[in-house]
């Protein structure tokens, strides 16, 4: 990955409440997951909507975190499992 699409990923998702998700999320893609960039970087998602997603479920670790994420850009996108 370059360095330009990282630079966006940290743009796009960087926020006050949770200023973890970029790293997490870059680190996801890093693990073999690369399928999921363009769904990362697409128009439909915004950081203000995964905040609100957020806002009442619970999680303890980032591990959980990324994984809530990920499921709201895959239920964004149409992507049902």
């Amino acid at each position: 990955m370059d360095d330009i699409t990282l630079w966006k990923i940290r743009y796009k998702y960087n926020n006050l409440i949770f200023p973890n998700i970029p790293n997490l999320l870059i680190n996801f893609l890093m693990d073999n997951h690369l399928n999921y960039l363009d769904l990362i970087l697409s128009k439909n998602i915004d950081i203000k909507n995964i905040i609100y997603y957020l806002r009442n479920k619970q999680f303890k670790t980032e591990t959980e975190l990324i994984n809530l994420v990920i499921r709201y850009i895959e239920y964004k996108h149409g992507i049902i499992k």
